[in-house]
C-alpha cells in the first residue's frame, strides 16, 4: 500500500522538525509528504528542509485547514491519506501499524489512539498532567465505544483510502470543524 501523510501547518517551527524526522525515521517509508503551508512567518519552511527527508513536498494555500487538507489530499497519489497535525509525534512502526490494522479490520477510515506528549526531551515542553491523560483516555474510549453508531475522531491523525477521500469529495473548507466531519462522512 502506497502512503501518502498531508500536513497542514502555520508556523510550527518549534514541532513540524520533530514530526518530519519521526516520518524520515519510519519502517515503512510514505511515497510522499505534503506539507501544506499557510503562509508561515517564522522559520518553519527551512527548518524542515533541513531534515533532509526526500519525499518532501512543500504547497502553500491560504489560513484555512479545511483547505489545507484538502489540497494536501487532492495533490496526493497515494492509496492510503495520513493527515496529521504538525505537532504530533509518531513511533519508527507508527505506518506500519496503521496499514496493518487497517488491512486486519478491514477499514476504509481510521483515527488511531490518542495519547499526550509523554517525553521530555526539549525542557521547555513540560510532560502531560495525569488529568491530561485520562481526558485523552476517556475520548479514546468514547470514540471506540461509538465507532459503529457514530463515527469520531479528531484531526490530529486520520488515515484515509484515496479512493474514499475522493468519493466524499475530500474535506470542506467551508467548516470550522473540518475534521469531525470528514470523519462522520467516510465512516458511514
Amino acid at each position: 500500500m502506497k502512503i501518502s501523510i498531508i500536513i497542514p501547518c502555520l508556523n510550527e517551527e518549534r514541532f513540524l522538525p520533530d514530526l518530519i524526522r519521526d516520518i524520515k525515521n519510519q519502517t515503512l517509508q510514505p511515497i510522499e509528504v505534503f506539507v501544506v503551508d499557510a503562509q508561515s512567518t517564522d522559520e518553519t519552511l527551512p527548518k524542515i528542509q533541513e531534515v533532509g527527508l526526500a519525499q518532501l513536498r512543500v504547497v502553500s494555500t491560504n489560513p484555512n485547514i479545511g483547505a489545507q487538507r484538502k489540497l494536501g489530499g487532492d495533490s496526493a497519489s497515494g492509496d492510503l491519506l495520513v493527515f496529521l497535525d504538525a505537532d504530533t509525534r509518531i513511533g519508527p512502526d507508527f505506518l506500519d501499524s496503521v496499514v496493518s490494522a487497517m488491512i486486519r479490520r478491514k477499514l476504509d477510515v481510521a483515527c488511531p489512539t490518542y495519547v499526550p506528549y509523554s517525553k521530555n526531551n526539549d525542557a521547555s515542553i513540560k510532560k502531560s498532567s495525569l488529568p491530561i491523560r485520562l481526558i485523552y483516555r476517556g475520548f479514546d474510549m468514547l470514540f471506540f465505544c461509538f465507532q459503529k453508531i457514530s463515527p469520531s475522531g479528531a484531526g490530529s491523525c486520520i488515515c484515509v483510502k484515496k479512493n474514499i477521500y475522493t468519493q466524499i469529495g475530500g474535506f470542506r473548507t467551508d467548516l470550522k470543524f473540518d475534521d469531525i466531519e470528514f470523519i462522520i462522512v467516510t465512516g458511514k
